[in-house]
Parts: structure tokens; sequence; C-alpha cells
């Protein structure tokens, strides 16, 4: 059982945004902005809750090299998330208070990492040919953004709520091209539940619901619901991307 559950624990897919950036090598022709984790097991809510931090890309080269930060043996207690590259072409992440006694930051193996939120709970759905899909709550505040002229890959369930694909493991950024429709066609996915795939004609807002992301789970790839009667009309779409600007964010590739 034990065994079972730290698996379960390992194909939990990314979870949290990070506030700032960070880039990875070119990746089929494209320079994918990296996420990456470092997570502490909290007793909560046994086995899937724990503390999460992100690394902190405002420190120059302190957030590269996925290969290495793939290969990293965590302490004791925590775990690494394995480097994941992000779907969204920009967004914000208001970064949460520690609760007493946590620490805003942390140091691991030369990198630092700031406090970025909880993960709450989870439950598995389905087993499938690559692992379980798990669908998790995660506490965090977090809006992202999708531009016009992006590809976005989608699942439905069988209650025909949506999810988007926001991030991804580096390996399936190699093996098919995330920047094309269609390259997740052949997901063995649950019971009930569809893949699309579209190309945006006017972008895509997706934030969280009162500080709460809902996350469909699918080994290597995180997908998060949204209401599809909260995208904006093409006029609020251009303004709320062009506010984000001011932020100092950045597209997540460069063709």
């Amino acid at each position: 059982m034990k065994s079972h559950k730290r698996y379960l624990l390992a194909v939990l897919t990314s979870a949290l945004i990070a506030s700032s950036i960070s880039e990875a090598a070119i990746i089929n022709g494209h320079d994918w902005v990296l996420n990456l984790e470092y997570r502490q097991f909290t007793p909560d809510n046994p086995p899937w809750s724990r503390r999460l931090y992100v690394c902190n890309a405002d420190i120059a080269g302190n957030c590269e090299d996925a290969s290495y930060w793939n290969s990293l043996t965590p302490d004791a207690g925590w775990e690494t998330n394995m480097a994941r590259v992000r779907l969204f072409d920009s967004g914000t992440n208001n970064l949460p208070t520690p609760p007493d006694g946590v620490p805003g930051t942390i140091e691991y193996q030369g990198y630092t990492l700031r406090y970025a939120g909880d993960f709450e709970s989870a439950t598995v759905i389905a087993f499938g040919p690559q692992g379980p899909t798990v669908m998790a709550q995660v506490a965090r505040d977090t809006v992202l953004t999708y531009d016009a002229g992006t590809v976005i890959h989608e699942v439905s369930d069988p209650d025909d709520n949506k999810y988007v694909l926001f991030t991804a493991v580096v390996q399936a950024a190699e093996l098919v091209d995330l920047t094309a429709e269609n390259s997740l066609a052949a997901l063995t996915l649950p019971e009930g539940w569809l893949y699309s795939s579209r190309t945006l004609t006017e972008a895509l807002v997706v934030p969280t619901q009162d500080g709460v992301a809902t996350v469909f789970s699918f080994p290597g790839l995180a997908f998060q619901r949204y209401d599809v009667a909260e995208v904006p009309l093409p006029g609020t779409a251009w303004l709320f991307g062009s506010a984000l600007l001011g932020l100092g964010l950045k597209k997540r590739q460069r063709k």
C-alpha cells in the first residue's frame, strides 16, 4: 500500500504556477518556459496534501536546466516535481503569506524557491495505461491567459465541464509538438471524457475560483477547469492581456 501511495504521489501533475518565469532549452523548435516545483508532504490530508515551493526566476540563472532538476534527490519528506513546460502565454500568481513558522523562501540544491501555496486534496478517478488520473483541488490565486493564435488542448468530462492544458512534462514536449492541433489525440482518457484542440481566435482567460483551482491530473499533463461563460469578449480580452504586460510577464515561447 505504501508503494502504491508513493506511485500516486509521483504521478500527480504540476498544479502551482510561479509568479515569474524561467526558460528551458529549445524543444521541438520552441523555447518553452519551465515550471519547477519542490513539495513538502504535510499531515493535513495524507497522502495528498503537501506544501508547495516554486523556483524564483527573478534571480538570473536560478531556474534553468530541466535535466539537472530532474536528477536531484529530494530531502526526506519532500519531492521534486518533474520539470514542466507551460502552455499558457502569460499569467499572474498572487503568492500567499506563509503560515506561522513556514519559511517564505528556501534553498534547495543551489536553487532559491518561494512558498506558493498548498495542495489540499485529490481523488483518483480512473486508472489507464499511463497510470492513474486524478482530480485535485489546489489552493492558489492565479490567472492564466492564452493569446489569440495559440493552440490549446482541452478535455471535457461526462458533464461537459471544460479543462485546458496548462503544464506538461518536458518529455511530452519532446515527444510531440504541443503547439500543433490534435498532437495529444492518442491520449487514453477515462470513460466519458473527450479530447479536443483548437487555435484561439481571441484570448482565453482562466482564473481560479475563490482561490481554488480544480485540476484534472493526467500522467505528465495538468488541465485546469474553467467556466466557458467567463471567456471575455474580444475587446475585454485585449484590455486584460494588455494590462498583464505591466506586470513584467512574458510569452511562454518564441517560435
